[in-house]
């Protein structure tokens, strides 16, 4: 059962690519071991707008330009 038809929001959460990620592993921890299953995800990132969380950032801070470091980030 997905969540295609629903609109999402997700507290805290400030990047859809963490949301899906999140998602995907719910579903692949749900311990449906016995049922065969595909899963496909294709993440959205990079896009426009560039942008990523600072926690991500910060680890990137070697790279002096900044819309390198976002875009690596993203």
């Amino acid at each position: 059962a997905g969540r295609a038809d629903e609109r999402v929001y997700e507290q805290g959460k400030f990047y859809a690519t963490d949301v899906f990620a999140d998602y995907a592993i719910d579903f692949i921890g749900d311990g449906k071991s016995g049922t065969p299953w595909f899963q496909y995800l294709a993440f959205n990132a990079p896009h426009t707008p560039l942008q990523a969380p600072e926690s991500w950032l910060s680890n990137l801070a070697h790279i002096a330009d900044k819309n390198r470091r976002t875009y690596a980030a993203m």
